[in-house]
């Protein structure tokens, strides 16, 4: 653009030079009136041509200088929005770490039922209350009860006592029921969590910011890893867990969960590893970008509970939880 701003600029320049009449170039100028009508005529079409030309010139000049100040302007804005994308990615993270930190101060004073309404547990109950082997069990109450004392719960410690008690009351009811009826139980707990999402969220928040005894180096030294050969189980958490499409790419997850669900039970921070299987399931299903994905990533667990149910109430006795 520069080149032809140049080139044009220096044509523009040698029709504006002053006539040469030594330089050989052109038509010589003439003060001679022309012999006939047709000269005179070619004579003002020439001269209309070259005032043309010229003009055409000169815009063609005006045009490049436009389009360079546009360029470098252009160059700045693209600087500027470089500069903006760094400034957004920051406050992003800035933004997130202040709503951890906010979460985390109104945790110790205000319940998840102030911040997020009443449970919605009705329609949970009596679909679970229509399945004849849950029909007259105390367990129901039992599991629904437990469940509003941890959105009632502030205190981190004892939220950590009513999950445990959650969570093992319903393994009981699944372990309760056939195989038909415990599908359909599962189905009801997964719609429950989804209708309580806001819930969940906040209370996993709540015990997240908790200071664990254990450091990360003793929850994973002690870990059991069945690399390089996994055995069949194992495989198949792994397969049936990447197959979901938004944890295609997260094997690594998975082994870390599978592998610190194994070693549960070993040492002295039984407690710790417990809640640190249940960081990395909820990072997982996070990861997951439908419900459709969610539902599917809650079924291949449950599964993987259910064939692991014996190393699951060893682990519950272990923690102190009947």
């Amino acid at each position: 653009m520069r080149e032809a701003s140049e080139h044009s600029s220096s044509s523009g320049s040698m029709c504006q030079q002053r006539y040469n009449s030594r330089s050989g170039r052109g038509r010589r100028r003439t003060t001679i009136a022309p012999p006939d009508q047709r000269t005179a005529q070619l004579r003002e079409s020439q001269r209309r041509h070259r005032e043309r030309k010229l003009a055409y010139i000169r815009d063609l000049e005006a045009r490049a200088a436009s389009v360079d100040v546009a360029w470098a302007r252009v160059s700045q804005l693209e600087e500027i929005c470089v500069g903006l994308q760094t400034r957004l990615a920051e406050c992003e993270t800035n933004q997130n770490t202040i709503e951890e930190n906010f979460n985390a101060a109104i945790a110790t004073y205000f319940p998840s039922t102030t911040l997020n309404g009443p449970l919605d547990i009705e329609y949970s109950r009596n679909q679970l209350r229509a399945i004849p082997a849950l029909a007259e069990s105390p367990l129901v109450d039992k599991f629904f009860d437990c469940v509003k004392a941890q959105v009632d719960c502030v205190d981190s410690k004892f939220l950590r006592k009513h999950i445990l008690h959650t969570l093992n009351l319903s393994s009981t009811i699944l372990d309760a029921c056939g195989i038909v009826d415990r599908q359909k139980v599962y189905e009801i707990m997964i719609d429950f969590k989804l209708r309580n999402k806001n819930h969940n969220i906040y209370i996993n928040q709540i015990v997240g910011n908790t200071s664990l005894v254990c450091s990360d180096q003793d929850l994973v030294i002690e870990q059991v890893r069945i690399d390089p050969k996994l055995s069949g189980h194992a495989l198949w958490f792994r397969e049936s867990l990447t197959a979901i499409n938004s944890l295609k790419d997260a094997d690594q997850l998975i082994d870390d969960l599978r592998d610190t669900f194994d070693s549960i039970s070993i040492g002295d921070c039984a407690e710790e590893r417990f809640f640190k299987v249940l960081e990395l399931s909820n990072t997982l299903k996070e990861m997951c970008k439908t419900e459709e994905e969610q539902k599917q990533f809650m079924i291949v667990t449950e599964i993987a509970r259910y064939h692991n149910r014996g190393h699951v109430e060893t682990v519950f006795k272990k923690l102190g939880v009947h």
